[in-house]
């Protein structure tokens, strides 16, 4: 009784955090909760079950004579109380009361259909906790998950004569049921990025004139700080045209399954305190934001998760703290003279998963080797202009830089004409056009995500289509510049949508 109790009460966290791992979602808010609350369930189960039902167990015994069997009263009050103690976790956001099968007894309950009552009752207390119903169905069935850990503690009770055969088979049959139902169903009900389908405008453009711009900088490596820091600069905070920068510096997560999220700006400074990795981003961007008193205001975060995940990190942290644009490092880096020094296939993974579901404007900025710039030197900005709303927001984030008196300006307006009869005509004069572009210091263009005539030519040759036509080309290594490049995408109108069934 004690061992079958103990087995069925409990989803263990390594089974949890295996199946939100295979789902894609241990970084999103419904992977978080489920984790969290595993882990505190096993805490609290483990103690429980340990020393609870071990006393509750050895009460019976005493007051039951031996060759005697026991009084039904006393198995009510252990299922009394296994459902009591799974309200009492409730309150830690987890639900666990379970089936349990009693060698013995006539009392036995079938394993489906108990399940279904254990999950029923998650999915009451989520909706008593004004969780959305297909959110608290999905939580539900993933705290019900039961998996291989489970299966390796059937397999040692049965050879160690603990429990039967039969029951043996029927609790391995419920392993295969409980699984197959729980990863399919949750399949269907949640997708993770439609909380990121806004019917708000969260870009450049539609803020107003004199209101705060909210930026989403990410970081992955120490030569990310400095080309964001340089755009911060481009973007000239003032006391009356302020900025809010949030920083987020991401971390592969690396020998455990919990993902991190760490808030800086919460954090006190301990002398004497260990060095963090972060501690050159939040020294870097803290000297910027002294440097723009009243005008810049700096927030700090570390993500540590999964890489093919971080890009959840991003555009949660977009949604939630309101921001108008995200800026994001390409994944190649150049030296000198024009050499790729190296090319993170992560970052670019990342860059292209922002791009479809961001809650706002995204921006890639691509470094070509490195710049300097003297005080009192004036920077030369080219915009690349073809009408359409990336290209209204390049301009809008432009129109910040043109507050500085050190920043030159110069727009290339490309219109297709009716007289233009030959396409190759119309190629030669771009190709002309950009040679003359790689000489301005930084160059702003955007994602163009239609066919346009005036860069149809140019989609054949298009090796980074994040980049868009005009940004590939400008990033080619055929491309002799050490101009910096910034591609804009205008926050794309997208309808939450469901999935649907995955096999």
């Amino acid at each position: 009784m004690y061992f079958s109790l103990v087995s069925h009460t409990i989803s263990s966290f390594a089974v949890i955090a295996s199946l939100l791992n295979e789902l894609c979602i241990q970084n999103s808010e419904l992977g978080r909760l489920a984790l969290s609350s595993a882990l505190v369930s096993d805490v609290l189960s483990t103690f429980v079950a340990s020393v609870g039902v071990a006393l509750q167990c050895f009460w019976i015994i005493k007051r039951t004579p031996e060759g005697r069997p026991v009084k039904d009263g006393y198995i009510y009050v252990i299922i009394a109380m296994v459902f009591g103690l799974g309200f009492v976790a409730c309150v830690e956001d987890r639900f666990f009361p379970g089936l349990f099968i009693i060698n013995g007894f006539d009392h036995c309950f079938d394993s489906p259909f108990y399940s279904l009552g254990q999950n029923n009752s998650m999915l009451s207390t989520s909706l008593f906790c004004n969780m959305p119903t297909t959110d608290a169905l999905s939580v539900a069935l993933i705290l019900n998950t039961k998996g291989v850990v489970e299966i390796g503690l059937y397999c040692a009770l049965y050879d160690s004569n603990l429990i039967s055969g039969q029951l043996y088979g029927l609790m391995m049959i419920s392993v295969v049921v409980i699984a197959c139902i729980v990863q399919w169903s949750v399949k269907f009900l949640y997708d993770p990025s439609r909380k990121y389908a806004s019917y708000h405008r969260r870009n450049i453009m539609s803020l107003r004139p004199h209101s705060e711009l909210r930026i989403l900088v990410s970081i992955h490596k120490p030569n990310h700080i400095a080309p964001m820091i340089d755009f911060l600069d481009l973007c000239y905070p003032t006391a009356e045209h302020p900025i809010t920068v949030d920083v987020v510096h991401l971390i592969e997560l690396v020998g455990r399954a919990l993902p991190l999220f760490i808030p800086h700006c919460l954090q006190r400074q301990v002398s004497g305190s260990q060095r963090s990795y972060s501690d050159d981003v939040i020294l870097a961007f803290n000297i910027f934001e002294h440097d723009n008193q009243h005008a810049a205001t700096i927030n700090t975060y570390t993500a540590i998760s999964p890489t093919h995940l971080m890009y959840e990190d991003v555009c949660h942290l977009a949604l939630d703290k309101v921001a108008s644009i995200i800026i994001l490092p390409f994944h190649q880096r150049w030296s000198s003279d024009g050499a790729v020094l190296s090319d993170d296939k992560n970052i670019k993974t990342l860059n292209r998963k922002v791009l479809e579901i961001a809650p706002c404007s995204v921006g890639i900025l691509v470094v070509r080797g490195s710049q300097s710039s003297t005080i009192g030197s004036t920077t030369r900005l080219a915009i690349i202009y073809l009408g359409g709303e990336d290209d209204e927001e390049v301009l809008c984030l432009t129109k910040r830089a043109t507050r500085n008196p050190e920043i030159d300006i110069v727009i290339y307006h490309l219109i297709c004409k009716d007289y233009i009869a030959e396409l190759e005509d119309l190629m030669v004069a771009v190709m002309m056009l950009l040679q003359d572009v790689k000489n301005a210091h930084n160059v702003s263009w955007r994602r163009h995500g239609i066919n346009s005539p005036q860069t149809d030519g140019l989609t054949h040759w298009s090796e980074f289509p994040e980049l868009g036509v005009i940004g590939d080309f400008l990033s080619s290594p055929d491309f002799k510049s050490h101009a910096s490049i910034l591609v804009v995408q205008q926050q794309l109108a997208r309808k939450a949508r469901r999935q649907g069934w995955k096999f």
